[in-house]
């Protein structure tokens, strides 16, 4: 009689809830989602490409203040010791327009 009345009980409840498995699909399904967007976005990538922008703006800015201090006369031998200029660049960024560099130091 007992396994009747637990039977009924399981056949007339009607209440709406998720099982345990269910709840793990779902929470599988948005797992792979998530990996599949972070893959795509490639956030690695982005963080470089903005270290590297930075980077040319900085480098550009440097440009235009030694351009400044040069067309003023303020570049001589205690602000720029020994005699070459070093610049590297992660991208390709048109240096032709430099002025020349007082005597004795040069581009390399």
């Amino acid at each position: 009689m007992s396994k009747t009345i637990i039977s009924r009980y399981y056949h007339n409840n009607n209440s709406s809830s998720f099982t345990l498995i269910e709840l793990l699909v779902v929470i599988a399904i948005l797992a792979i989602l998530m990996s599949v967007v972070v893959i795509a976005i490639n956030p690695a990538e982005i963080l470089k490409r903005a270290r590297d922008t930075k980077r040319i703006n900085d480098l550009s800015n440097l440009h235009e203040l030694i351009q400044l201090a040069n067309s003023e006369g303020l570049l001589n031998s205690t602000i720029c010791n020994g005699t070459n200029i070093y610049i590297s660049l992660p991208s390709s960024i048109d240096l032709s327009n430099i002025n020349n560099l007082p005597s004795g130091f040069s581009w390399v």
